[in-house]
């Protein structure tokens, strides 16, 4: 019984070494979760962001993320390009990409939201039956 008691938390630790060891690589590249700074997406350093780059950058962070054994339960909600480029020129700008993903963002917590109130309401019927 001690061994299990031993085991666990050694084994637990030894996991999450390995995790954090295997995402360091990533963190030098792109963040696996949350907004990407411009320079993350500017590969030219020209100082705007093609849809080429803002494509390679997602790709990018899916494989590391994909790599790292994280879900990929976010993929298809990924933003689109257009959906940055307001004033369509066909390349992003500092401002545009704080922008789309300020929106994209709230986008998120808009739906994450709708989810808990259904589960919320599902759970209020299935105690009334």
């Amino acid at each position: 019984m001690k061994t299990r008691y031993i085991a666990l938390p050694v084994l637990s630790v030894l996991f999450s070494a390995s995790f954090l060891l295997s995402t360091g690589a990533q963190a030098a590249d792109v963040p696996a979760r949350g907004p990407m700074a411009f320079s993350d997406y500017d590969t030219d350093k020209n100082g705007s962001i093609s849809e080429a780059e803002f494509n390679a950058a997602h790709d990018k962070r899916m494989q590391n993320n994909s790599a790292a054994g994280m879900p990929m339960k976010g993929a298809a909600k990924r933003p689109m390009f257009s959906q940055f480029d307001s004033n369509n020129d066909g390349k992003l700008s500092a401002e545009e990409l704080k922008n789309g993903q300020m929106h994209h963002q709230q986008e998120m917590m808009d739906m994450r939201k709708d989810q808990m109130m259904n589960m919320q309401n599902m759970h209020k019927k299935n105690m009334q039956q």
